[in-house]
This record gives C-alpha cells, structure tokens and sequence, in this order.
C-alpha cells in the first residue's frame, strides 16, 4: 500500500505543482487556495504513510540524503538569513516567496522518505509530464494561436518559463520512451513529445529552444544510441519546425534590442557594477526586485541573481550544489545497469546550467522540487546497485571459499 500511495503523492503534487499557472485560470480558486489544498494533499498522504510504518530519522538524515539535497537545505537556510537585510517593507513578501520554495521541496522530501524513494521518483516525473501536457493542451485549447506570436504572451504563462518547461517535459518523454518497449506506452509517449516540441517552437523561448537540441542530443549520445535513431530524432525535429516556419521567421523579424539580448547585457552590466560595491553578503533574498534596473524580477542570470541577493555565500552554495549533482549523475551513470538514468540526469543538468546564463529563478537555477526529487531518485539507485554488487561479491566469495574447503584436491 505504501508503494502506491507513494507514487499517487508523488505523481499528484508534481502534476499540480507544475500545472498550477494554468489551474488558477480555469478553477474558481484563488491560487493561494489552490497551494493550501495541495498541502493539505500532502500532508494527509504523508501521515498515512508515516502512520503505516514510522521511520528511523537517524537513517535518513544521514544514510538516505544525499549531498545536493544538503547544499540546497543550506542555500535555503542562508537565503532566509539574507532576508535580514532587506528594507523592512519587503521582508514579508521575501519571506512567503521562500517559504512557498521550502514547501514544495520539502513535500517531495518527506513523501519519499515516509514512503519509498523509488515511487517517489517513479511518481514525480511521471506527474511533471503529465501536468505540462495538460497544460499545454489547455493553452492550444483556449487562445487563438493566429493571434499571439509567442504562446504564453496573452499573460496566462511567460513564454520564457513555458519553454523551460516544455524543454524538461521533452527530456522526461525520452527518457520514459527509452525504458519501455511497449508499443501502446512508447506511441503515446511519442505523441506527447510532439505536443511538447510543438509548444516550445511556439513559445519562441530562444534560450530554450537551444538548450533543448543540445541536451536531447547529449542524452541521447550517452545512452548510446544507433546513429540511425539519432538522425530519425534529428529528422522530427527539423519537420515539426519546419511546420511552424512562419511562425518562426515572424518571431525573428519582430525580435528587438538584440544587440543587447532584449536588454540583457544592459542589466547584467548593472548587476555586475551592483555586485561590485557589496560582492559579501549581497543585497537580501528576493532584493533585485526592488533594487535592479528596469523593474525585472532577476538579472535573467540565475549566478548573478544569487550573487547580487545573497553575495559570494550563495553563489559558492549554488556552484556546490552542481558539482555535486554532477558527481552523483556520473557514479550514477558508470554503474552497470543504471546508464539511462545517469544519462537524464546529466542531460537535466546540462541543460538547467545552461538555462540559468540567460534566464532567472527565484531560488536556484534547478528549481527545488525538481532537484530534490532526481538527487533523492538518483542516490537510491546508486546506493541499491552498490549494495547489490556488494552482495553478489559476498555470496560468491562464500560460494567458492565453501567449494574449496569441501574439495579434497584443493584442501
């Protein structure tokens, strides 16, 4: 019961989680209702688990944690500090901003932790994709395509987190499409990646769209792949934008500013000069708001934002935070059998490392929930094989110091 109650918590809150910009739209709620009733999901599925079998914290906070979920608690902890000094009028607001990020990394943390971490992640990933498609096809749904250049510039999603998210989306249909092979499951896995390579050309994410390409091509490249599948992948990619080639070139004509990457360069400039006078401790979490050029949200530079917000603590937080992936992503990978999940997970980092030069996050540039459910998936396979290994070792080495000692040639 736990295994499945495990998964539906998993795949539920995901699913909501990244679909909640489209669910405010069409569901009579505000979406701070919307968030309590997603906790409250949450939390009643987590004590049925914990309640069915009460779990040891001394095992998992020091066996079943990985390092990156470690550096994330420790960038969180350091982000609430740096709230400190913030003018007080937008203390609150810093405050309710990282509490909400804590939130959503914590209901993954302990849902997989009070049930099991590998249907946890099975879950998870399965809901993320399953959330995008519904949001995208209510989005193709409920607007007249003809009428917008970039999908998501009617104001429901900006375009820019609508490509992140259809980018991730086609990274999770490879790889579930590469671990079955089932015709019924890959078919509908394939329609899916078409409906996400299709929202991801129409959002004219740039950023995006780039990354994409090169991180399915890595993925694919390190699973090993035939040549000839990889130019079939290639293939669709280069006919679904063909498809949308007016489209396309009309973005391209109306594209502004583009000396200045739409006014990029002209902030991170600022930033930089910013930095410079406090390159310490920074200017307090969720300050580039009111303190950075041209009221944007970030410096569209995950690595700048976190340095302008939270000084040179954050930034070496978050470069830790990646080695550290990175490190578990390639053990995962050289394990024998587990080849196709380090090769997501290197392809996930790839292409959020990517990401976070042009484009911002509130806390990270892997956002937390995300994070935190791959970094928990990946070390409990790693730990799993090790073990398995470990314990084939053990019976063969009993199996051949018995058949010796039983051999009267050899004894």
């Amino acid at each position: 019961m736990s295994h499945r109650l495990t998964f539906f918590a998993a795949f539920v809150f995901m699913a909501l989680y990244i679909s909640i910009d489209i669910l405010v739209n069409f569901v009579p709620l505000s979406r701070e209702m919307i968030y309590v009733g997603i906790y409250g999901f949450s939390f009643i599925c987590c004590s049925i688990l914990w309640w069915i079998g009460p779990i040891n914290w001394g095992s998992i906070l020091f066996s079943r944690t990985p390092l990156p979920v470690w550096l994330l608690i420790l960038l969180m902890a350091w982000s609430g500090f740096s709230i400190l000094w913030l003018e007080p009028q937008y203390q609150s607001t810093a405050c309710m901003v990282l509490m909400h990020e804590v939130g959503k990394a914590s209901v993954i943390y302990f849902v997989g932790m009070y049930g099991d971490i590998a249907n946890m992640f099975r879950g998870g990933v399965l809901g993320y994709a399953v959330g995008s498609l519904v949001s995208i096809l209510y989005l193709l749904s409920t607007i007249n395509i003809s009428s917008v250049l970039r999908l998501g510039s009617e104001g429901i999603i900006n375009p820019n987190d609508l490509g992140m998210i259809m980018t991730f989306s086609i990274l999770v249909c490879i790889y579930l499409f590469l671990q079955t092979r089932q015709v019924g499951y890959r078919l509908l896995i394939g329609m899916a990646f078409i409906i996400f390579l299709s929202g991801l050309i129409m959002s004219f994410s740039k950023t995006a769209i780039a990354s994409m390409a090169l991180c399915s091509l890595v993925f694919l490249i390190l699973k090993g792949v035939k040549l000839r599948n990889l130019l079939i992948f290639i293939a669709i990619l280069i006919l679904d934008a063909a498809f949308f080639f007016d489209r396309i070139k009309a973005n391209i004509m109306n594209v502004k500013h583009f000396e200045t990457l739409t006014h990029r360069t002209e902030v991170w400039d600022y930033t930089l000069q910013m930095i410079k006078a406090n390159p310490i401790w920074g200017y307090g979490f969720k300050s580039f708001q009111s303190a950075g050029p041209f009221n944007f949200i970030t410096a569209h530079n995950d690595y700048l934002s976190r340095w302008f917000e939270g000084g040179i603590v954050a930034v070496v937080l978050l470069i830790s935070i990646y080695l550290a992936y990175l490190a578990l992503s390639i053990k995962v990978y050289k394990t024998p059998g587990l080849k196709i999940h380090g090769s997501f997970a290197l392809s996930m980092l790839l292409f959020f490392s990517l990401r976070g030069f042009m484009e911002g996050s509130h806390i990270l540039i892997f956002y937390p929930p995300i994070l935190t459910m791959t970094s928990l998936g990946l070390y409990f396979m790693w730990r799993k094989a090790v073990m398995s290994q470990l314990y084939q070792s053990v019976v063969l080495m009993n199996h051949k110091v018995g058949f010796e000692s039983s051999n009267p040639v050899t004894s």
